[in-house]
């Protein structure tokens, strides 16, 4: 870190103020490590679709199927790192009895303005 000194704040009063909150060192440099993991995963996925994506529409569909077979993989990687931060989420809410801020069946609240959703 660059040697500043930050305060730890309490639990806040909304999702924002948990968000904003600063981390003790440790806890954000694993929190940067495992943003850097997940980050660096999804982009190897994300590449790989949009080869195997843009080989098909250029008429080249073997080499888009072979692009598509490495997907699988990446795919797999990914998904295996996020299962694995959701048991480690959910070990330690059991192990401290934390829960979220706003309750999770609250769908409004992760809705983007500006997106579009079919309403059922």
């Amino acid at each position: 870190m660059n040697g500043c000194v930050r305060p730890l704040s309490a639990r806040g009063k909304s999702v924002k103020d948990d968000w904003r909150a600063w981390l003790p060192e440790a806890k954000a440099v694993v929190f940067n490590q495992q943003v850097h993991q997940l980050e660096s995963s999804y982009v190897m996925l994300s590449v790989s679709l949009d080869e195997a994506i843009e080989l098909r529409q250029m008429g080249q569909p073997g080499k888009s199927l072979q692009a598509v077979g490495i997907t699988s993989g990446l795919c797999r990687l990914l998904t295996q790192m996020l299962a694995g931060l959701l048991r480690a989420l959910s070990e330690h809410a059991k192990h401290y009895g934390t829960v979220p801020t706003l309750p999770p069946s609250i769908p409004p609240i992760f809705k983007d303005r500006r997106a579009s959703v079919p309403r059922a």
